[in-house]
């Protein structure tokens, strides 16, 4: 009955372990593509975080240069507009004084305009024309500041000038605008890294927890398995030994029923002596 029972319940014991087994392979495989995308979602944001780093820290070197760059075009335009005002009463007072000290003051002014300009036009140059850049490389150069032709060309330059601050000033617009954009798209982008990271981590650790409840009842069962195997072994072992000793205890007994009948008849015959005598 034990074999009978516990061969049994072997049957069912080795057929849960397996699918138990089966089980825990296809979560083992499952477990480690999740850490294997895990750690890839958190190598993607850390590339992200450092792309947005580098794009603001790319933003505000460019920001400060067109606002370094704005603010000497506007230093520029009112040094010439100023000397310009100045120039016109200067040369009034030398063509009807001829004072040689106010000749000198213009030319140190000048010599001002020139360092000041030629630093403003250095920022835009990479933005001026050939026909501009023509413009400012004579205004700078030239010698004789009191013509109408100088205070053409000073014209020119502040027109040139102001163009140069508009065009900064919109590419700063443009910069703030793009630089606010990929923000946004970098917000966006980690969030929905973030939150595929978060589900991926709650199926991770829930396949985990399958898996440490799996290997839990894989143990138990499998000592339970033993213990029928033992159970079998035993009751086998004690069977083989137990069937011969039946045999020899029949034989016995057998022998015993003869002895038994012949010691019976004998005690009859005796009986039957005594009552007779």
């Amino acid at each position: 009955a034990d074999i009978e029972e516990h061969s049994e319940k072997i049957t069912l014991l080795e057929n849960k372990i397996g699918k138990l087994q089966g089980t825990n392979g296809e979560l083992s495989v499952e477990v480690a593509q999740l850490k294997t995308d895990m750690a890839a979602n958190e190598a993607k944001r850390e590339e992200a975080e450092t792309i947005r780093n580098k794009e603001h820290e790319n933003f505000v070197a460019e920001e400060e240069d067109y606002l370094a760059a704005a603010e000497q075009m506007e230093q520029a335009i009112q040094i010439l507009s100023s000397l310009g005002a100045d120039q016109n009463a200067e040369s009034l007072l030398i063509k009807k004084a001829k004072v040689e000290k106010a000749s000198k003051t213009v030319h140190e002014r000048i010599g001002h305009l020139s360092k000041t300009v030629q630093q403003a036009l250095l920022a835009a140059s990479s933005f001026l024309t050939p026909a501009q850049r023509t413009k400012v490389t004579s205004f700078l150069q030239h010698k004789a500041p009191f013509t109408g032709n100088y205070e053409y060309a000073s014209g020119a330059v502040v027109g040139i000038l102001k163009s140069m601050k508009d065009t900064f000033e919109a590419n700063l617009e443009k910069a703030r605008d793009e630089e606010k954009a990929q923000a946004e798209a970098h917000d966006k982008l980690m969030e929905t890294l973030e939150d595929a990271y978060d589900k991926m981590e709650e199926t991770y650790d829930d396949k985990q927890g399958k898996l440490g409840d799996n290997d839990g009842d894989l143990s138990t069962k499998k000592e339970q398995n033993g213990e029928s195997k033992t159970i079998v072994e035993d009751a086998t072992e004690f069977l083989e030994k137990l069937l011969p000793m039946c045999d020899a205890k029949e034989k016995q007994y057998n022998v015993r029923k003869i002895l038994r009948s012949g010691e019976e008849t004998a005690v009859a015959k005796a009986i039957s002596i005594l009552n007779t005598e």
